[in-house]
């Protein structure tokens, strides 16, 4: 499964699936940006948020890089917000495009026996 993030401004990005499906913004911290490329994703669990998150792994010089919900740019310490629309500076429904996000990934893992179902990843791409 892969899920790609096409970078448009230096904090909003759209994320589509492997053929280019839309699914929805994500907006990041413009100070402190995943760096451009292919990263593997886990689902780990969030101390910040008590519950299972998915995680951005291996992303040079930095941990728990989680998908949570937020608003705003400013509400952001490295992770990636998912939103349905765009706000402002920010964006909106975080919530429900958290909701679709995760469950793509519960059914991608849930569909397949363990054993076929391959890694998650996301690749992120800077503005052309």
């Amino acid at each position: 499964m892969l899920f790609k993030l096409q970078r448009e401004k230096n904090y909003l990005s759209k994320m589509s699936d492997e053929i280019g499906n839309f699914i929805c913004f994500i907006m990041e911290n413009p100070l402190k940006a995943i760096p451009a490329g292919t990263y593997q994703i886990g689902i780990l669990y969030s101390e910040r948020f008590k519950r299972y998150n998915p995680h951005i792994l291996n992303v040079p010089k930095r941990t728990y890089i989680e998908i949570h919900t937020a608003n705003r740019p400013d509400q952001l310490e490295g992770c990636l917000a998912p939103g349905m629309t765009l706000s402002g500076p920010g964006i909106g429904k975080s919530i429900d495009a958290y909701d679709l996000v995760v469950s793509k990934i519960d059914n991608y893992i849930f569909s397949y026996p363990m054993a076929q179902t391959g890694p998650i990843n996301i690749e992120i791409s800077d503005a052309l």
